[in-house]
């Protein structure tokens, strides 16, 4: 038992903070060994990134090539094969893309799967309809979230419009029951 109760309050709250250091402290550090692959259409590209939209999705993701060799001033630089490979692959290719979570989505590969314009069946629009299987994450009048399996963001999903007024019944409601 400790002689001097003046320090109690002191030790308990160095054991507080030595629980807290311990532990995550936040989902990018959580996130650090995430990795994945995804496929879909280049739909811009820079420098040192490029845009992707992942099929199934209408927006487009930012990757960029991972950071290799420390500080600049100690010969850091963006990774000198995925910049390469970034100056070569053509806006609207269909690619397939490597990838890893460090602080944010870094490119470790890019393989094209097929070029633009070139006739092939990946040049023909995607149905607007389809099936996956996720988390629902929100729910609302005439709407859900929901994260498909092996994605961190939500989309969301409307349930058909079948008619009637606006603030009257026209959603087809079977669809949440």
């Amino acid at each position: 038992m400790l002689k001097n109760k003046k320090m109690t309050p002191f030790i308990f709250a160095l054991a507080i903070v030595a629980v807290f250091l311990a532990a995550p402290t936040s989902r990018a550090e959580e996130a650090a060994h995430e990795a994945g692959t995804v496929v879909g259409v280049l739909t811009a590209k820079g420098d040192n990134y490029i845009m992707v939209r992942p099929d199934g999705e209408h927006e487009s993701r930012k990757y960029i090539p991972r950071w290799i060799g420390g500080m600049p001033k100690d010969g850091g630089k963006f990774d000198p094969a995925i910049m390469s490979a970034i100056r070569e692959v053509a806006v609207n290719s269909r690619v397939k893309v490597n990838w890893v979570f460090e602080e944010r989505l870094r490119v470790t590969a890019i393989e094209v799967l097929h070029l633009p314009g070139d006739g092939g069946a990946e040049d023909e629009p995607k149905p607007e309809s389809g099936t996956f299987t996720g988390s629902v994450t929100a729910k609302g009048e005439g709407w859900i979230s929901v994260r498909p399996d092996g994605l961190r963001e939500s989309q969301k999903l409307m349930a058909q419009w079948i008619g009637g007024k606006p603030d009257g019944d026209g959603f087809q409601r079977e669809l949440f029951a």
